[in-house]
């Protein structure tokens, strides 16, 4: 079977051969599908958009654990980002050993423990604290210790996710970061997602007086055109 992704910005469909579907349901707040494919191993999709695989698509955390650089970090926040693909790569690489991660849909994890088990193998109670929530609601009453790195691994835009991209959102991340503390935001599709996110994000960045705001182009092949990117920037 040939799995598909329909991209409205460009009218494009991508897709990937794979043998079976594996695991589907409809969570609260998205539609989720494992597929299986040779090439690929395990495929997540969210809501019909491919998310990660079991190989061959590492481009997204490989690209983020570079941002992050490697000197250590006391702490570490990371807004969505319930496959722990990111979370296994800093984990991996000893950056942190303190990481709250904030997920508002516990499916998302079930799943990936499943069906991605690869990305818990250095997860347990001690070095990531998991908090099933909706990351504005909760950064907006947190209280606590500031983060060296604060990090949104979240869909792009849209009737959930679209708080996450918001000038309000980014002045409670930047009062809840360190002194140079970095902000790394996914960003979408440098060739598609320009004009309708990232010249945005930059400029409400630069609002809240993030500095150092760089965008970072990296390929993807599971997502639409094969490039996509992160925003990174600092608190001044």
């Amino acid at each position: 079977m040939i799995v598909k992704e329909f991209n409205i910005e460009s009218s494009t469909y991508f897709g990937i051969k794979c043998d079976k579907k594996i695991f589907s349901k409809k969570s609260q707040f998205q539609k989720i599908d494992v597929y299986y494919s040779k090439f690929f191993g395990n495929i997540l999709m969210l809501d019909q958009c491919f998310m990660i695989s079991q190989k061959n698509s590492e481009g997204y955390h490989l690209k983020c654990l570079e941002l992050i650089g490697n000197k250590k970090k006391k702490n570490v926040c990371i807004i969505g980002g319930g496959d722990f693909g990111i979370v296994h790569h800093i984990l991996k690489n000893k950056i942190t050993h303190n990481i709250d991660l904030i997920e508002i849909d516990k499916d998302v994890i079930e799943v990936s423990k499943k069906y991605f088990s690869h990305y818990f193998k250095y997860v347990n109670h001690n070095n990531v604290n998991i908090i099933i929530e909706d990351g504005v609601k909760w950064i907006k009453k947190r209280k606590g210790l500031k983060y060296d790195v604060v990090i949104i691994d979240s869909t792009d835009p849209n009737d959930v996710s679209k708080k996450l991209f918001s000038k309000s959102f980014y002045e409670l991340v930047y009062n809840n970061l360190k002194s140079n503390g970095i902000f790394i935001q996914q960003s979408g599709s440098p060739v598609l997602h320009a004009k309708k996110i990232i010249d945005p994000t930059i400029k409400k960045l630069n609002k809240v007086k993030f500095t150092n705001i760089t965008c970072h182009k990296f390929s993807m092949p599971l997502y639409p055109l094969g490039v996509w990117s992160f925003i990174k920037c600092v608190k001044a």
